[in-house]
């Protein structure tokens, strides 16, 4: 069959028409049962049918890879479909909603051939709706399958090619159809009569080419007349400027079935979610997706929806995840967002992954990445029918519920759409969606195919957005549960929002088990980190800090089953649909199944390298997927507990660094965890993978100038996304071979080092560590030691504590190194200090050189009350003993020197100073940007700040994702990047000048195009 498509397209680009007849009778069954099936009109589907030929007839010289045809002709179809759903405003109508009769028609007819023709179809009419109401009982995927094989007589092998999946998924899908469907067999195998597309379909189709046909080329290869393209290359030449080459490369160059380059299009059945997945016009992309702008409205209109993958896409386009959904200046991202909810569509085919940048669309049986639909997420859920995908939206954020429709790929408006949500529900007709804030306070009632909704305040609740305290919720049909910090769950009624109980709280701290690390008990020992009700709503399951799962009966008063087994938080929770198995997710880096009615522990699932962070059972039960900050999603079978095929991978939670190769050609980066991961550049693509050796955290690290070492230092680390984490920091400061992977030397220091850095010449590590800055040179082994302050500043330091009532002298009450820099030329070393201080050093002798800045002693408070007479821009700073903080009016987090080594940047919560370092102006900065400009925030803080290659732009990255760009001279800013959705942990140019990388708290790298920012400029700017 690829074959004859080759020959038969080859002949039509060679001029012969009747060559495509022959293509249109071959597949026009198969082409009409998909339309029908999508668009439920018999015989709007044949027009759609008409409409797809004619297209493919058009753009038939573009089909790079014509073996291939089948399923680029379904990619046509379906977007024909989308796209007549969308020009209409219409919903896709349901299966059993029978069709209207015509109206026109009828005035026109004469009555007694009126009645002939009307008893005819409304028998066929109404058998048709019998098969649709039938066809309706079925899963999505069986639904298209089962179209094709009968109403499209297509085999499993043509159904395969058509969707693109394997002939063995298509006969399993046909299989289970035909099984449910057993005893109405029959009556659809005579319904096939009805379901006759028009004779003289064909014929209307190449009528219709006869009237558009196009010009003729001499070969096989696309023809163009060449004076047209004489004339349009002398155009292009004078638009363009002679010589111009790199603007040149961006026209298509002509097809040829010779050329390296294939059409790779990943085909999905159903639904047609893929709508999202083409790469759109950089130009017209999101950035902040707060922020609207032309591509992230509330509601896409038709004309701004992309073509179905884009017809004419390529594979690399399409496969390429690094490429969707980008802010407008960004060439490539790097992962995929740490890892926060996930479920299973309703027929186990697909999984949706919600992670820090948006909820990701997963082919089970695959792998592949199918669709992002960008927007931070937190909580999702899939609409009982499948038709529905809504995005919570990020947690405790100004971010906004989302509400996807998959059959036709774009968002459903809701009138003034709630805020995030950290729990969602649909009822079970898929019409109504139920969401609960992410505060816990309000609850909400949405109409889907309205709009409209009702939000209403639970009772004691009003005031729960005024808490810092994280909790966890639960929601289902009748109830809500939260759990508190306290370790207390509270009931609410969901229709009524009145208070239903309280259940008893967690215990302080459960006995260890045997072999658990004594560590000393954490903060807040009892708070509740997860909570789930069982399918039918009649349990509660809740996980805490206490490391036990407790199991509710919501029917009774009876005490709770305990389940203990796991040797650190049990933060996630998931019971199996028939709600006899409970998983639990923990710290501990295991999955537990329980038995639900005994109790008793099933199985202990591991091999993750860091903690669970979401868990979804299959459908059918059978199947479980687990989520880890480790980056991966692993399936398992439940009855062995055996790991599945495939496994996803991709999420890193949390990027700490990242360094370039001397040629700009690969990227390294290192993820919280310690894994380094190399990259290409020009592809985006993952080409290497190594563990740097640490466990659970790297504390602070820092690559050599070449890329070739890591500096780090780690910690053993109990970490819940939303609830914070506890460390436990390492002694030792390592030097690793980034290749490799493997530790090449070590340095014994005191634990809670901090702020690594490397000298330019990649001898030197310099770190702060409480009250001194150590410089550890890497060749000889030896240390030179700068103490931050004298045995005054000590005595100081104890009378202070004693007139706060604080107990002693402690670690955190010494200076603070919050940030370290080189100058260019590694002569000195800057320091910057929590309590604002900045100082410049002699790295050869230790010597201070000069103080730049002093704050007054005033600015810094520590005791028991310090946090609660803070002032609220403050920084608050919990320490490790109980109840005691410290206070920072405007801590220094971030230096910078220029290139040139003239100019040094500091920046804090409130400010950016700048110091002239050339001209010997010592201690008075030459400038600042502050954070408010006529009586408007325009800075947010400082987290990294790097200078441009010429050193006239300054490049911020905040707590928020945001990266600014500061004029220099004027202090102005000049660009706002959007992109990240957590905050921006490095910024670093690329050796050429060319690439600005960002790397995330949200778990991705962004490679930014620093010549496309500038040319984006006004001149002025520029």
């Amino acid at each position: 069959m690829k074959n004859d498509d080759i020959q038969l397209i080859q002949r039509v680009l060679a001029g012969n028409d009747d060559a495509f007849s022959v293509l249109v009778k071959k597949y026009k069954k198969q082409v009409h049962a998909l339309a029908w099936r999508k668009i439920g009109d018999f015989h709007i589907a044949e027009e759609i049918t008409q409409d797809t030929f004619l297209k493919a007839y058009k753009k038939l010289a573009t089909l790079k890879k014509p073996q291939r045809f089948a399923s680029w002709l379904y990619v046509i179809a379906a977007n024909r479909c989308s796209s007549w759903l969308r020009k209409k405003r219409l919903w896709t109508q349901p299966l059993e909603q029978l069709e209207e009769t015509d109206i026109e028609q009828q005035q026109r007819a004469t009555y007694s051939r009126y009645v002939i023709e009307e008893n005819e179809r409304i028998a066929a009419a109404a058998q048709r709706d019998v098969v649709k109401k039938l066809l309706a009982k079925l899963q999505e995927s069986e639904r298209t399958v089962i179209t094709l094989h009968y109403f499209g007589e297509m085999s499993c092998t043509e159904i395969g090619a058509f969707l693109g999946v394997s002939a063995n998924t298509i006969k399993s899908r046909l299989h289970r159809a035909q099984q449910r469907l057993k005893k109405e067999e029959p009556m659809i195998r005579e319904a096939l009569d009805n379901f006759q597309i028009t004779p003289n379909l064909t014929e209307n189709i190449m009528r219709e080419i006869a009237r558009i046909k196009p010009y003729t080329p001499s070969s096989s290869k696309p023809f163009m007349p060449w004076a047209i393209a004489a004339s349009t290359i002398a155009v292009v030449l004078l638009m363009l400027g002679i010589g111009n080459h790199q603007y040149l490369g961006r026209f298509q160059k002509p097809y040829s079935f010779d050329a390296t380059s294939e059409m790779k299009i990943e085909l999905i059945e159903a639904p047609l979610v893929l709508d999202f997945v083409s790469k759109t016009d950089k130009r017209t992309e999101f950035g902040d997706p707060d922020t609207p702008n032309k591509s992230r409205t509330p509601e896409r209109k038709p004309n701004d929806i992309p073509a179905l993958y884009g017809e004419a896409q390529t594979e690399a386009t399409v496969e390429n995840y690094a490429k969707w959904e980008l802010p407008k200046e960004a060439k490539a991202r790097l992962g995929k967002g740490g890892i926060n909810a996930m479920q299973f569509s309703p027929d186990g085919t697909q999984l949706a992954v919600g992670s820090n940048i948006g909820v990701w669309l997963y082919d089970v049986e695959t792998g592949k990445e199918i669709s992002l639909f960008a927007g931070m997420c937190q909580s999702l859920s899939f609409s009982p029918d499948g038709r529905y995908l809504v995005n919570g939206g990020g947690l405790y954020r100004t971010t906004k519920i989302q509400v996807w429709d998959t059959t036709t790929g774009y968002k459903v408006a809701l009138i003034d759409a709630p805020a995030s949500a950290a729990a969602l529900r649909f009822s079970a007709d898929s019409k109504r969606l139920i969401s609960l804030s992410s505060w816990g306070d309000t609850i909400s009632r949405w109409d889907i195919k309205t709009g409209q909704g009702i939000t209403e305040n639970l009772e004691e609740r009003q005031f729960a957005s005024g808490t810092r305290f994280p909790e966890a919720h639960a929601l289902t049909y009748d109830k809500i549960a939260i759990g508190s910090i306290e370790g207390k769950i509270q009931l609410w009624n969901t229709i009524t929002g009145e208070k239903l109980s309280s259940l008893r709280e967690h215990s302080d701290l459960l006995d260890q088990p045997l072999g658990a690390p004594s560590r000393p008990p954490p903060l807040n020992r009892k708070q509740v980190l997860a909570l789930a009700f069982s399918p039918n709503g009649t349990r509660l399951a809740s996980g805490s800090k206490d490391k036990a799962v407790q199991l509710w009966d919501n029917t009774t008063n009876s005490e709770p089953i305990v389940l203990q087994k796991h040797t650190g938080w049990t933060n996630v929770l998931a019971f199996s649909p028939n709600g006899k198995m409970l998983a639990s997710g923990s710290t501990d880096k295991t999955v537990q199944l329980w038995n639900t009615d005994t109790g008793e522990p099933i199985a202990t699932l591991t091999g993750h390298l860091n903690g669970i962070n979401a868990l979804a059972f299959s459908p059918d039960g059978t199947t479980l997927a687990s989520g880890s900050t480790d980056g991966t999603i692993r399936f398992w079978n439940i009855k062995t507990g055996d790991v599945l095929a495939p496994r996803i991978t991709g999420h890193t939670e949390w990027v700490k660094g990242v360094t370039f190769s001397k040629d700009s050609s690969t990227l390294v980066s290192v993820a919280f965890n310690g894994a380094i991961n190399f990259w290409d550049v020009k592809t985006s693509q993952r080409t290497n993978h190594q563990i740097a050796g640490h466990r659970d955290w790297l504390a602070t690290l820092a690559f050599s100038p070449d890329g070739t070492r890591l500096a780090s230092i780690g910690a053993e680390s109990t970490m819940v996304i939303g609830f914070g984490r506890v460390t436990y920091p390492d002694s030792l400061v390592r030097l690793t071979d980034v290749s490799t992977g493997r530790q090449v030397a070590t340095l014994k220091d005191k634990k809670g080092a901090s702020n690594l850095v490397f000298s330019p010449d990649g001898k030197t590590v310099a770190f702060g560590n409480h009250d001194e800055i150590r410089l550890w040179n890497t060749e000889t082994d030896s240390t030179l030691d700068i103490p931050l302050s004298d045995q005054d500043d000590v005595q100081n330091i104890l009378h202070n504590a004693h007139e706060n009532g604080a107990p002693g002298m402690m670690p955190h009450q010494m200076p603070q190194i919050s940030a370290l820099v080189f100058s260019p030329d590694g002569t000195r070393l800057a320091s910057a200090t929590m309590e604002g201080n900045v100082h410049m050093w002699d790295t050869e002798t230790g010597i201070g050189l000069v103080s730049l800045t002093e704050q007054d002693p005033d600015d810094v408070k520590y005791g028991v009350k310090a946090a609660a007479d803070a002032d609220p821009d403050a920084t608050i700073v919990s320490t490790t003993f109980p109840d005691v903080t410290v206070v920072y009016r405007d801590p220094i987090t971030a230096l910078a020197f220029s290139a040139n080594g003239k100019l040094l940047a500091a920046g804090s919560r409130k400010q950016i100073r700048l110091w002239n370092m050339g001209t010997g102006n010592w201690g008075k900065g030459i400038s600042s940007i502050n954070n408010r400009k006529d009586s408007r925030e325009v800075f947010h803080g400082s987290e990294v700040l790097v200078f441009s290659p010429d050193s006239t732009v300054l490049i911020n990255g905040d707590g928020n994702g945001r990266i600014q760009l500061w004029d220099i001279t004027t202090g102005d800013e000049i660009i706002t990047l959007n992109g990240h959705m957590e905050g921006v942990e490095t910024l670093q140019f690329s050796p050429d000048g060319n690439t600005l990388v960002s790397a995330g708290q949200d778990g991705t790298i962004l490679l930014w195009d620093w010549n496309e920012i500038l040319n984006g400029l006004p001149v002025q700017d520029k």
